[in-house]
Protein backbone atom coordinates (compact mmCIF):
# COMPACT_ATOMS: atom_id res chain seq x y z
CA UNK A 1 0.00 0.00 0.00
CA UNK A 2 1.14 3.40 -0.86
CA UNK A 3 2.68 5.57 2.43
CA UNK A 4 1.11 9.19 1.59
CA UNK A 5 0.44 12.03 4.00
CA UNK A 6 -3.33 12.63 3.03
CA UNK A 7 -4.03 15.87 2.08
CA UNK A 8 -7.14 16.61 0.51
CA UNK A 9 -8.34 19.55 -1.61
CA UNK A 10 -12.18 19.29 -2.03
CA UNK A 11 -12.84 22.34 -3.47
CA UNK A 12 -16.70 23.62 -3.32
CA UNK A 13 -18.24 22.99 -0.47
CA UNK A 14 -20.96 20.07 -1.20
CA UNK A 15 -23.96 21.18 -3.20
CA UNK A 16 -26.51 22.07 -0.59
CA UNK A 17 -26.27 18.52 0.88
CA UNK A 18 -28.08 17.17 -1.63
CA UNK A 19 -28.19 12.81 -1.98
CA UNK A 20 -27.26 13.40 -5.83
CA UNK A 21 -25.61 17.03 -6.35
CA UNK A 22 -27.48 16.38 -10.21
CA UNK A 23 -28.60 13.76 -12.62
CA UNK A 24 -25.39 11.64 -13.74
CA UNK A 25 -24.16 8.62 -15.47
CA UNK A 26 -21.60 6.39 -16.11
CA UNK A 27 -20.20 3.60 -18.40
CA UNK A 28 -18.00 0.93 -17.78
CA UNK A 29 -15.66 -1.68 -19.70
CA UNK A 30 -13.88 -4.59 -17.41
CA UNK A 31 -12.29 -7.48 -17.97
CA UNK A 32 -12.11 -10.37 -15.24
CA UNK A 33 -9.68 -13.46 -14.78
CA UNK A 34 -10.76 -15.94 -12.17
CA UNK A 35 -8.99 -19.64 -11.02
CA UNK A 36 -10.55 -21.81 -8.69
CA UNK A 37 -7.68 -23.72 -7.20
CA UNK A 38 -9.29 -26.31 -5.34
CA UNK A 39 -11.72 -26.74 -8.25
CA UNK A 40 -9.65 -26.77 -11.43
CA UNK A 41 -11.55 -24.25 -13.00
CA UNK A 42 -10.69 -20.93 -14.49
CA UNK A 43 -12.95 -18.32 -16.16
CA UNK A 44 -12.38 -15.16 -18.19
CA UNK A 45 -15.02 -12.53 -18.41
CA UNK A 46 -15.90 -9.66 -20.40
CA UNK A 47 -18.71 -6.89 -18.93
CA UNK A 48 -20.06 -3.70 -20.37
CA UNK A 49 -21.84 -1.92 -17.14
CA UNK A 50 -24.26 1.54 -17.01
CA UNK A 51 -25.41 3.50 -14.53
CA UNK A 52 -27.84 6.22 -13.30
CA UNK A 53 -27.88 8.19 -10.12
CA UNK A 54 -31.06 10.48 -9.85
CA UNK A 55 -31.98 13.22 -7.09
CA UNK A 56 -35.39 12.56 -5.68
CA UNK A 57 -35.38 14.62 -3.06
CA UNK A 58 -32.57 16.60 -0.73
CA UNK A 59 -30.97 13.82 0.76
CA UNK A 60 -33.20 11.56 -0.95
CA UNK A 61 -31.59 9.52 -4.50
CA UNK A 62 -31.84 6.94 -7.01
CA UNK A 63 -29.17 4.66 -8.78
CA UNK A 64 -30.28 2.50 -11.58
CA UNK A 65 -27.68 -0.23 -13.25
CA UNK A 66 -27.13 -2.58 -15.62
CA UNK A 67 -24.39 -4.82 -16.49
CA UNK A 68 -23.77 -7.16 -19.53
CA UNK A 69 -21.57 -10.06 -19.51
CA UNK A 70 -19.52 -12.75 -21.63
CA UNK A 71 -17.71 -15.36 -20.05
CA UNK A 72 -15.93 -18.91 -20.36
CA UNK A 73 -15.58 -21.14 -17.46
CA UNK A 74 -12.71 -23.78 -18.52
CA UNK A 75 -11.03 -26.92 -16.71
CA UNK A 76 -12.64 -29.82 -16.16
CA UNK A 77 -15.75 -28.94 -17.66
CA UNK A 78 -15.72 -26.05 -20.25
CA UNK A 79 -18.91 -23.51 -20.50
CA UNK A 80 -20.10 -20.28 -22.05
CA UNK A 81 -21.78 -17.66 -19.88
CA UNK A 82 -24.34 -14.98 -20.98
CA UNK A 83 -25.09 -12.66 -17.98
CA UNK A 84 -27.56 -10.07 -17.61
CA UNK A 85 -28.40 -7.98 -14.27
CA UNK A 86 -30.02 -4.86 -13.26
CA UNK A 87 -30.62 -3.02 -10.26
CA UNK A 88 -32.66 -0.42 -8.20
CA UNK A 89 -31.08 1.22 -5.26
CA UNK A 90 -32.88 4.06 -3.48
CA UNK A 91 -31.01 5.50 -0.62
CA UNK A 92 -30.45 8.49 1.83
CA UNK A 93 -27.47 10.71 2.10
CA UNK A 94 -25.88 13.39 3.91
CA UNK A 95 -22.38 14.04 1.39
CA UNK A 96 -20.30 15.32 5.05
CA UNK A 97 -21.84 11.87 7.27
CA UNK A 98 -22.75 8.92 5.18
CA UNK A 99 -25.16 6.84 3.19
CA UNK A 100 -27.98 4.48 3.94
CA UNK A 101 -29.81 2.53 0.80
CA UNK A 102 -31.45 -0.97 -0.11
CA UNK A 103 -31.20 -2.21 -3.64
CA UNK A 104 -32.95 -5.06 -5.19
CA UNK A 105 -31.54 -6.42 -8.43
CA UNK A 106 -32.26 -9.84 -10.27
CA UNK A 107 -29.55 -11.09 -12.41
CA UNK A 108 -30.20 -14.08 -15.51
CA UNK A 109 -27.55 -16.80 -16.14
CA UNK A 110 -27.42 -18.25 -19.70
CA UNK A 111 -24.86 -21.85 -19.55
CA UNK A 112 -23.92 -23.52 -22.64
CA UNK A 113 -22.15 -26.57 -23.02
CA UNK A 114 -21.34 -29.56 -25.03
CA UNK A 115 -23.86 -31.40 -22.38
CA UNK A 116 -25.49 -28.71 -20.80
CA UNK A 117 -27.96 -25.96 -21.66
CA UNK A 118 -29.47 -24.32 -18.34
CA UNK A 119 -30.46 -20.75 -17.17
CA UNK A 120 -29.99 -19.64 -13.98
CA UNK A 121 -31.38 -16.78 -12.07
CA UNK A 122 -30.52 -14.98 -9.42
CA UNK A 123 -32.88 -12.48 -7.27
CA UNK A 124 -31.28 -10.17 -4.77
CA UNK A 125 -31.87 -8.11 -1.93
CA UNK A 126 -29.29 -5.68 -0.17
CA UNK A 127 -29.13 -2.77 3.21
CA UNK A 128 -25.52 -0.42 2.26
CA UNK A 129 -24.39 1.78 4.99
CA UNK A 130 -21.35 3.87 4.90
CA UNK A 131 -19.96 6.09 7.19
CA UNK A 132 -17.30 9.38 5.61
CA UNK A 133 -14.63 10.40 7.90
CA UNK A 134 -12.49 12.60 6.42
CA UNK A 135 -10.19 10.63 3.77
CA UNK A 136 -11.72 7.54 4.46
CA UNK A 137 -14.82 5.79 3.92
CA UNK A 138 -16.19 2.93 5.92
CA UNK A 139 -19.01 0.38 4.53
CA UNK A 140 -20.87 -2.04 5.26
CA UNK A 141 -23.10 -4.71 2.84
CA UNK A 142 -25.72 -7.32 3.98
CA UNK A 143 -27.04 -9.25 0.54
CA UNK A 144 -29.41 -12.22 0.37
CA UNK A 145 -29.07 -14.26 -2.99
CA UNK A 146 -32.10 -16.78 -4.07
CA UNK A 147 -30.84 -18.75 -6.76
CA UNK A 148 -33.59 -20.58 -9.53
CA UNK A 149 -31.86 -23.48 -11.51
CA UNK A 150 -28.86 -23.94 -9.62
CA UNK A 151 -27.47 -25.06 -5.58
CA UNK A 152 -27.60 -24.06 -3.15
CA UNK A 153 -31.12 -22.02 -3.29
CA UNK A 154 -29.96 -19.28 -1.16
CA UNK A 155 -26.87 -17.39 0.40
CA UNK A 156 -26.24 -15.09 2.83
CA UNK A 157 -23.29 -12.40 2.43
CA UNK A 158 -21.98 -9.94 4.27
CA UNK A 159 -19.04 -7.22 3.34
CA UNK A 160 -17.01 -4.98 4.74
CA UNK A 161 -15.06 -2.26 2.83
CA UNK A 162 -12.40 0.25 3.80
CA UNK A 163 -11.55 3.02 1.74
CA UNK A 164 -8.97 5.54 1.97
CA UNK A 165 -8.30 8.76 -0.22
CA UNK A 166 -4.27 9.18 -0.45
CA UNK A 167 -5.47 11.85 -2.98
CA UNK A 168 -8.94 13.51 -4.38
CA UNK A 169 -8.63 11.45 -7.25
CA UNK A 170 -7.05 8.33 -6.22
CA UNK A 171 -8.21 5.68 -3.99
CA UNK A 172 -7.73 2.24 -2.73
CA UNK A 173 -10.15 -0.07 -1.23
CA UNK A 174 -10.18 -3.34 0.99
CA UNK A 175 -13.01 -5.72 1.22
CA UNK A 176 -13.33 -8.24 3.58
CA UNK A 177 -16.04 -11.12 3.52
CA UNK A 178 -18.06 -12.59 5.77
CA UNK A 179 -21.11 -15.56 6.48
CA UNK A 180 -21.34 -17.14 2.80
CA UNK A 181 -18.36 -14.93 1.57
CA UNK A 182 -15.92 -15.57 4.49
CA UNK A 183 -12.51 -15.89 4.11
CA UNK A 184 -12.62 -13.94 0.92
CA UNK A 185 -11.05 -10.70 0.08
CA UNK A 186 -10.53 -7.72 -2.61
CA UNK A 187 -7.76 -5.01 -2.93
CA UNK A 188 -8.43 -2.71 -5.21
CA UNK A 189 -7.48 0.86 -6.35
CA UNK A 190 -9.23 3.12 -8.58
CA UNK A 191 -7.45 6.63 -10.23
CA UNK A 192 -9.18 9.22 -11.67
CA UNK A 193 -7.30 11.02 -14.76
CA UNK A 194 -5.79 14.52 -14.09
CA UNK A 195 -6.12 15.55 -17.48
CA UNK A 196 -9.50 13.36 -18.56
CA UNK A 197 -11.52 13.96 -15.20
CA UNK A 198 -14.28 12.12 -16.67
CA UNK A 199 -12.08 8.75 -17.27
CA UNK A 200 -10.72 6.61 -14.26
CA UNK A 201 -9.16 3.07 -14.25
CA UNK A 202 -8.97 0.75 -11.89
CA UNK A 203 -7.36 -2.71 -10.93
CA UNK A 204 -8.52 -5.42 -8.51
CA UNK A 205 -6.92 -8.86 -6.68
CA UNK A 206 -9.23 -11.16 -5.19
CA UNK A 207 -8.72 -14.03 -3.44
CA UNK A 208 -10.86 -16.49 -1.66
CA UNK A 209 -9.00 -18.82 1.13
CA UNK A 210 -11.75 -21.81 0.94
CA UNK A 211 -12.31 -22.77 -2.66
CA UNK A 212 -8.41 -21.89 -4.15
CA UNK A 213 -10.43 -18.53 -5.52
CA UNK A 214 -7.51 -15.81 -6.64
CA UNK A 215 -8.28 -13.47 -9.60
CA UNK A 216 -7.78 -9.73 -11.34
CA UNK A 217 -10.54 -7.39 -12.60
CA UNK A 218 -9.28 -4.12 -14.81
CA UNK A 219 -11.82 -1.31 -15.38
CA UNK A 220 -12.18 1.49 -17.25
CA UNK A 221 -14.96 4.18 -16.80
CA UNK A 222 -16.27 7.33 -18.41
CA UNK A 223 -18.90 9.67 -16.23
CA UNK A 224 -21.32 11.63 -17.64
CA UNK A 225 -21.06 14.67 -14.96
CA UNK A 226 -19.72 17.78 -13.78
CA UNK A 227 -15.89 17.92 -13.07
CA UNK A 228 -15.07 16.96 -9.68
CA UNK A 229 -12.82 15.01 -7.42
CA UNK A 230 -13.20 11.18 -7.64
CA UNK A 231 -14.00 11.68 -4.05
CA UNK A 232 -16.37 14.27 -4.15
CA UNK A 233 -17.98 11.77 -7.24
CA UNK A 234 -18.39 9.01 -4.48
CA UNK A 235 -19.58 11.47 -1.98
CA UNK A 236 -21.85 13.49 -4.12
CA UNK A 237 -23.03 11.56 -6.75
CA UNK A 238 -22.48 7.80 -7.16
CA UNK A 239 -24.01 4.98 -5.30
CA UNK A 240 -21.62 2.40 -3.37
CA UNK A 241 -19.72 1.61 -0.75
CA UNK A 242 -16.70 3.66 -1.83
Amino acid sequence: MVSVIPVLVCGNAFAQDLAVSAVNGELSLSLTKFKFKDLNLDADIRSIGAQANIPLAQYFGLNLATTRSEGKQSGMVSVDQDVLSYSASPFWRDPKLGLVGVTVGRQRIDLDSASLQNRVTFKEKAVNASAYIGPVTLSVSREKTTLTGALPPEFNTVVTDLVWYPGPDFLIDLSVGAQDAKKQYLLAFEHQLADLPNISYGLAYARGTQDGLHGWLATVTYRFAETKSLMRRYREDLFGAR
